[in-house]
């Protein structure tokens, strides 16, 4: 147990306060400009009976507010980024740490699902860091809507059901938005671990890492009621680990005649 456990340690020590750091940075510039952006819009001008202009302002729908804030941007940007950074670093190029995995005597599959286990476990506490911030913003914002209109608690969750970014963060009771967020995130860790192993025996890796993130991003700016895109979008990230399982498939064996699995 304890080499697994080792194995699970060159991981972390290569890109978990890299990989932190960007989850940090990324979440409180995206609940920044959700909180910064102005409660509603100057929409149209007129002139008043004194020959002054005046502007019809228009409060913003809350459901519009994440769009209409860019929240998403840098969102998107540290996700890219985190799972670049973990491919890079996670998957330990270099002679020190292909060495220690060596060392280890751990079959190659078991190394692959260590590692995309902590992949995955990366882009969960992204995610869930994520809707904390947008709920603990939104719900800041519920409560100064309330203040000069007339809303109430079930706003905050219409709000998530409205809003694309929201809802697709944060499903509440749907139960296919989860499921496709967590094949979304199960593809992403199994195309930084394909990135990964393929640089640490020498060749060159990265489409279908690449396909996952664009795949697992771009379901974000579809609205929940395009089931057919979204369907698609699923089919193609679990393509995506099927076609990095198969890559994978062969070499292994016992743990213990393993030498060094670089070969």
């Amino acid at each position: 147990m304890s080499r697994y456990i080792s194995v699970l340690g060159l991981a972390a020590r290569s890109c978990f306060l890299k990989g932190l750091a960007i989850m940090v940075v990324s979440v409180l510039l995206s609940g920044l400009l959700l909180y910064l952006l102005p409660e509603g819009v100057e929409r149209e001008s007129y002139m008043d009976e004194n020959g002054v202009v005046q502007w019809i302002y228009e409060a913003y729908d809350l459901s519009e507010i994440p769009e209409v804030s860019r929240a998403a941007a840098p969102l998107a940007g540290g996700f890219g980024l985190l799972c670049t950074v973990m491919a890079r670093t996670g998957g330990g190029k270099g002679a020190k740490t292909a060495y220690t995995v060596g060392r280890l005597r751990v079959k190659p599959g078991t190394v692959r699902r260590l590692w995309t286990g902590y992949y995955f476990m990366m882009l969960v506490l992204y995610w869930a860091m994520a809707a904390a911030m947008l709920y603990g913003v939104m719900r800041y914002r519920v409560g100064l809507a309330a203040e000069s209109m007339d809303i109430g608690p079930q706003s905050l969750v219409l709000a998530f059901y409205g809003s694309n970014l929201l809802h697709h963060i944060l499903p509440i009771s749907d139960f296919f938005a989860w499921i496709g967020g967590i094949v979304g995130l199960l593809a992403c860790a199994v195309g930084c671990m394909d990135v990964a192993q393929k640089e640490w025996t020498g060749q060159v890796g990265g489409p279908l890492m690449g396909i996952a993130v664009a795949l697992t991003l771009g379901s974000f700016w579809v609205p929940m009621e395009s089931s057919r895109i979204l369907v698609g979008i699923v089919i193609g990230e679990m393509v995506v680990i099927w076609a990095a399982l198969i890559s994978w498939s062969g070499g292994d064996m016992c743990e213990e005649a393993v030498d060094d699995w670089r070969a």
